[in-house]
């Protein structure tokens, strides 16, 4: 099965981010471990998939592929078009990436990381990372949504109404075969942000909107065509903390994933940075050495 990766860097880059939800240095505590994240990220599912594919602008493809050379089997410059958009909006690389595919895929965020294929998801029609059920910051959310936007569809008024807990899923690893289904839900969901546009800048935390525009409305969407979708992990509660553990690696964990404010931990930053020295040495000091030379800003 094919991976796709996508990469907008003016969140990365933009400074200044409203409200403390920005994107800059993609959530990292340094920017060299926002870089050290893809290095990981691309080079363990390298390990594991022959395509891995790259959806970029023309600085994410400086310095991923000419400055860090990481391997992607095939990199597609197309997003410089994003240039003018709101750098809270930052999903927005992914709905376009999805919208470019014609055979089935997986969408691999830049801060999950493998040590085996992923299987599960092989040759179903939908795939995420597993379910999220009740989760309260969910609620906070749509609450400011309904409240700010003019344009909600139809399928997730209708949805909260049936289930006001909320169910939605975890989009770290998304896709598979129905290529059909994943761009009506790639058109709706920038459909959903472009009516929405002057209202995005009232919303107190816009960058957790994506928690809504993205993962709750294809949930949403997905139910209301009764399509069928796979989890990679059975569970539905917030596990951040769990799923960035690094520590099980070495006894036999397959997968993790630096969720959010994760990022943030001191601990997670540094077992990211020794897990890339570990496995792929090459690519740990060159980005130090990148970095030092304040090449990845």
């Amino acid at each position: 099965m094919k991976i796709v990766q996508s990469y907008w860097s003016k969140p990365v880059m933009e400074t200044g981010g409203r409200r403390g939800d920005d994107r800059q240095r993609g959530g990292w505590i340094d920017i060299r471990f926002h870089y050290m994240s893809w290095a990981l990220s691309c080079l363990n599912f390298k390990k594991f998939y022959n395509e891995v594919e790259l959806v970029t602008d023309s600085l994410g493809k400086e310095i991923l592929i000419n400055r860090i050379g990481l391997p992607y089997s095939h990199t597609m410059t197309v997003l410089d078009c994003y240039e003018n958009e709101d750098p809270a909006v930052w999903a927005i690389s992914k709905f376009h990436a999805y919208t470019l595919q014609k055979e089935p895929f997986i969408h691999a965020d830049n801060d999950v990381f493998i040590w085996r294929t992923l299987t599960e998801l092989e040759h179903k029609p939908l795939v995420v990372q597993n379910f999220e059920v009740n989760v309260s910051f969910y609620k906070q959310i749509w609450k400011e949504i309904v409240d700010q936007f003019s344009y909600i569809p139809l399928c997730m008024r209708e949805d909260f109404i049936a289930r006001p807990e909320i169910h939605s899923c975890n989009a770290g690893v998304f896709g598979g075969n129905d290529l059909v289904f994943i761009k009506e839900f790639a058109t709706e969901a920038m459909a959903f942000l472009a009516k929405n546009k002057l209202a995005m800048k009232n919303m107190r935390m816009p960058g957790w909107t994506v928690l809504i525009y993205e993962q709750y409305l294809f949930s949403c969407l997905a139910r209301a065509k009764q399509k069928q979708v796979t989890a990679l992990f059975s569970f539905t509660d917030n596990r951040n903390v769990e799923m960035a553990d690094f520590s099980k690696v070495a006894r036999g964990k397959f997968y993790v994933h630096t969720i959010s404010n994760t990022k943030q931990n001191e601990m997670t930053c540094n077992s990211l940075s020794e897990r890339l020295r570990l496995e792929h040495p090459e690519y740990y000091y060159r980005i130090e050495q990148l970095a030092k030379a304040h090449a990845l800003e």
